[in-house]
């Protein structure tokens, strides 16, 4: 098993998970359009985005992609992710106007 941190709380993954597949066990909401078994995840839509810090240093990953590791500390909430998923919804609204999945998300986080 790996220890890890979300959101200053400590968790356990086996190898080989996502970040974003651990955060959803564990009822932490990070948004995202790959969530749905129909759709994989492939890290397109960055909505995802999460922080980071390994070794000290800090960096925006897509959660849906970025394995965990021992030690690793997430942040899914700050201002910096709030921001580009805003920017993000932003223009997937500007792309699929008619998306409801779209539609939703934006009243949410716009």
């Amino acid at each position: 098993m790996i220890n890890l941190t979300i959101d200053g709380k400590k968790y356990q993954a086996e190898e080989g998970q996502t970040v974003l597949e651990v955060a959803h066990r564990h009822g932490i909401f990070i948004p995202t359009l790959c969530v749905d078994e129909a759709v994989s995840a492939y890290g397109a839509c960055r909505l995802c985005m999460v922080e980071i810090d390994r070794k000290g240093r800090k960096k925006l990953v897509a959660s849906c992609l970025y394995q965990v590791e021992e030690g690793l500390v997430v942040t899914t909430q700050n201002d910096r992710i709030t921001n580009i998923r805003k920017t993000v919804i932003e223009l997937l609204l500007a792309r699929c106007p008619q998306s409801e999945g779209v539609q939703t998300m934006a009243k949410n986080w716009v």
